[in-house]
């Protein structure tokens, strides 16, 4: 049984927001850890194994990313690319891959594009911003879109 869709959400997106949050954490506290994200990731291929949902695949390109892997990270940008051409993609799972390879202008880039869409899945996202995006110059205009307050 996919553990995924045994816990479909009520949006249908097919992961809850508590395993995705908890990977996520793992992630974060592995890669404050010299960036060594190596449990986090096997954990996240894992779950990725279970589902193809867009936003868990880009959580594993910010994983490669930050774990040094960029070439990875990078066809997991080719593989998120070639499935919007067949459906629906989050801005925010560019967002995590970009996020994963340190370039926080396209990662900045993508979140703004989530916030104009109105990604609902942004509001939990935005409590797990790490302080280098929330020292980048176009926070505030997230912030703003949002309509929270910077």
């Amino acid at each position: 049984m996919n553990i995924l869709r045994a816990h479909d959400s009520p949006d249908g997106t097919g992961i809850t927001r508590r395993v995705f949050e908890v990977i996520h954490v793992a992630l974060l506290v592995q890669g404050s850890e010299a960036r060594g994200v190596g449990p986090a990731l096997r954990l996240f291929e894992i779950v990725r194994d279970s589902s193809d949902h867009p936003v868990l695949i880009g959580e594993v390109g910010r994983a490669c990313g930050q774990s040094g892997d960029r070439e990875e990270a990078l066809l997991i940008l080719d593989e998120l690319v070639e499935l919007g051409e067949q459906r629906y993609v989050p801005p925010r799972a560019f967002a995590s891959v970009y996020r994963g390879l340190d370039s926080l202008d396209m990662a900045m880039d993508y979140l703004i594009r989530a916030a104009e869409v109105r990604d609902p899945s942004l509001q939990w996202d935005i409590r797990m911003l790490d302080q280098e995006l929330q020292a980048h110059p176009r926070y505030p205009e997230l912030m703003r879109l949002m309509r929270l307050e910077p």
